[in-house]
C-alpha cells in the first residue's frame, strides 16, 4: 500500500473505534483475568434483576441530568446537543476512573471544545460553576444533617467553615456576573466566561 493510504486508513473513524473497541476489550480481559467463574456465576444468579435494571437507570439519568445542566451553563459559548454533553461527561467518568486528579474533567472539556470549536479554557470555567454547585448542595445537606442529628464539635465546626467558604465563593460569582451585565457589551470569541467571572 502506498503511505498516504494507510495514513488515511490510521485517520479513519472506523479505525478509531475499532482501537477502541480492542482496548476496551484488553481492559475487561484484564479486569476478568484472575475471575472464578463458578462464584461469579452463582453471585449473578443472585442479584435481584430488579433492582439492578432500576440502578441503572438512575445512574444512567444522573449523568443524563449532569449533560443538561452543563449544557445550560455552556449557553453563552453557544449551543451544543444534549448528547454531545451526556457523551462528554461519560468519556470524562471512564477517564476518571483510571486517572486521578481531575483529569476526567479535563477530558471531558477537551471533547467539548472540540465539538464545539471553542477554546479550552473557555470550557473550563463552566466545570468549575458546575462543583460550586455540587458544593452549595453539599452544604445544604450538611447544614440539615446538623441540625436533625447531634454532630461532634470538630465536625460541626468543620462544617460551619465549609458552608462559609461555599457561600462566600457563591456570593463572588454572582457579584463579577451581575457587575458584569451592568457593565454590557460582550466578550470577544472565546472569551465569554473570562468576561463574565474576570
Amino acid at each position: 500500500r502506498k503511505p498516504g493510504s494507510m495514513r488515511g486508513i490510521f485517520k479513519s473513524g472506523v479505525f478509531r473505534t475499532a482501537l477502541g473497541c480492542v482496548l476496551a476489550l484488553a481492559c475487561l480481559a484484564w479486569v476478568f483475568h484472575d475471575t472464578k467463574w463458578s462464584d461469579f456465576a452463582r453471585s449473578v444468579a443472585a442479584l435481584r434483576w430488579h433492582w439492578v435494571v432500576l440502578a441503572i437507570v438512575l445512574e444512567m439519568t444522573s449523568f443524563v441530568w449532569q449533560g443538561y445542566r452543563w449544557r445550560l451553563l455552556l449557553k453563552p459559548l453557544g449551543p451544543v446537543r444534549l448528547l454531545r454533553t451526556t457523551q462528554a461527561v461519560y468519556c470524562g467518568l471512564g477517564v476518571g476512573y483510571i486517572v486521578p486528579m481531575g483529569f476526567g474533567e479535563v477530558t471531558r472539556a477537551y471533547f467539548i471544545s472540540g465539538w464545539m470549536s471553542k477554546p479550552l479554557v473557555a470550557v473550563l470555567p463552566s466545570i468549575a460553576l458546575e462543583r460550586l454547585f455540587d458544593a452549595v448542595w453539599l452544604a445544604v445537606g450538611i447544614g440539615v444533617t446538623a441540625i436533625a442529628v447531634r454532630l461532634p464539635r470538630n465536625i460541626d465546626r468543620a462544617a460551619d467553615i465549609f458552608g462559609g467558604i461555599v457561600l462566600a465563593l457563591a456570593g463572588l460569582v454572582v457579584f463579577l456576573s451581575t457587575r458584569k451585565r451592568r457593565e454590557g457589551g460582550t466578550p470577544p470569541h472565546g472569551g465569554v466566561w473570562r468576561g463574565r467571572l474576570g
